[in-house]
């Protein structure tokens, strides 16, 4: 970094990296608002619908 004339990380930055995170743009958190049944299944809804049709007398 100091060959590229550029200051050389240091713990902040450490810190700071550690809880970057990428943030959704405002538009898209507005479309899901509006959208509620396009959402992302929990655990036990990815189970059921998975496993659904191996249960006996499931009826389907």
């Amino acid at each position: 970094m100091k060959a590229r004339g550029l200051a050389s990380p240091d713990d902040a930055d450490a810190l700071a990296l550690t809880f970057a995170t990428p943030v959704m743009p405002r538009e898209a958190l507005m479309w899901l608002a509006c959208h509620p049944t396009l959402r992302q299944l929990t655990e036990e809804e990815e189970w059921e619908r998975t496993y659904r049709a191996m249960r006996p007398g499931n009826g389907d």
